[in-house]
């Protein structure tokens, strides 16, 4: 049994914002006073953005989560191979035709490679989507047409998908005023006020419950969100990211499933363990309440055309290590895990 008294991982409960000099926030670090808008979820974004934009076809990694996609556009997408989580570049280059829209992910917060880079400078002709989900910073300069980003996933705010757009010429589309917000705010708040967090049944069902209401509705991000983006200094939290990530690499490098940019803010340090061994070894985290997260639990990319992301998705785990933690606190989990996995 490891140390751990409070819950490891799962959704962030209400971020203290900073009251004072904030130095460079989060919403200042991700839009840089270009136009941007914020609605409800990344995925409410993506819609409206497909919608304005009707391209005729849409270009996913066959890695992604099925959450993403609505049911207006699913029967234009279409999927392309990874590598190492890379896009492969030379299956787009033969398959993407002019007008059609390519989005890329920063998986687990690390931006693609310089070989993807140059394909988007060569193929003017198409429409780039950096999905930074998974980024609070990838560390490197916003290269796509429009970027997309899910605060929510990465601190403690209760919604939001943030569209910006990059380049000239290129437009967003508007979100609609939501008079029920205040729902989106039960979750994190109850986590929030639970300071031993001794009753995580009670706010992970608060959770659970506002997943399943969240769809594309087009409704705009809470102001409450906004506010807490634009009070919250950025680089405090990515810094203890990188040191957090670092510690789980030092015990736990034999398992590294996924290494990037080292400029960026990690999501989660991800491991790769057999699959027959993978139910076990999280079971075992669970039970000393290290919640580690599977990303992701189904693909909707068909398993026959693409065997390597499908069992890629059935052994990986992603462990938590954001900066709710310090670096004592990794180790715990680090040591844990090396009793499971052994």
């Amino acid at each position: 049994m490891t140390l751990v008294k409070s819950p490891i991982g799962g959704f962030f409960g209400f971020h203290e914002p900073t009251f004072g000099p904030v130095g460079e926030s989060i919403l200042s670090r991700w839009t840089a006073a270009r136009a941007f808008s914020a609605f409800v979820s990344a995925r409410s974004a993506l819609d409206a953005l497909i919608e304005m934009t009707a391209p005729p076809k849409i270009w996913l990694p066959a890695y992604i989560c099925e959450g993403l996609i609505a049911d207006t556009w699913r029967a234009r997408v279409r999927y392309y191979p990874l590598d190492a989580f890379e896009p492969d570049v030379a299956h787009l280059d033969r398959a993407a035709c002019g007008g059609d829209m390519v989005l890329a992910v920063d998986f687990f917060g690390f931006p693609p490679a310089a070989e993807f880079l140059r394909f988007v400078r060569r193929r003017a002709d198409l429409r780039f989507i950096d999905n930074r989900a998974q980024a609070l910073d990838p560390g490197i300069e916003p290269w796509a047409d429009w970027t997309l980003y899910s605060p929510r996933k990465l601190v403690g705010v209760a919604d939001g998908g943030i569209l910006v757009a990059e380049r000239p010429g290129r437009d967003v589309p508007q979100p609609s005023e939501r008079p029920d917000a205040i729902a989106l705010w039960t979750a994190p708040i109850l986590r929030y006020e639970d300071r031993t967090e001794a009753h995580n049944q009670v706010w992970h069902e608060a959770h659970q419950a506002k997943k399943a209401w969240m769809q594309a509705d087009r409704g705009a991000m809470t102001r409450l969100s906004s506010w807490i983006l634009s009070h919250t200094s950025i680089e405090p939290l990515a810094e203890q990211r990188r040191r957090n990530w670092h510690v789980l690499q030092s015990y736990l490098g034999r398992w590294l499933a996924h290494n990037g940019n080292p400029a960026a803010a990690p999501f989660g340090y991800l491991i790769k363990v057999p699959s027959d061994r993978r139910p076990g070894i999280l079971a075992g985290l669970y039970t000393d309440r290290i919640f580690a997260a599977v990303h992701y639990p189904s693909l909707p990319s068909p398993p026959e055309e693409f065997p390597a992301e499908h069992e890629l998705r059935r052994r990986v785990i992603t462990l938590p290590c954001d900066h709710r933690y310090d670096e004592d606190t990794m180790r715990v989990v680090a040591k844990r895990v090396l009793t499971l996995v052994a």
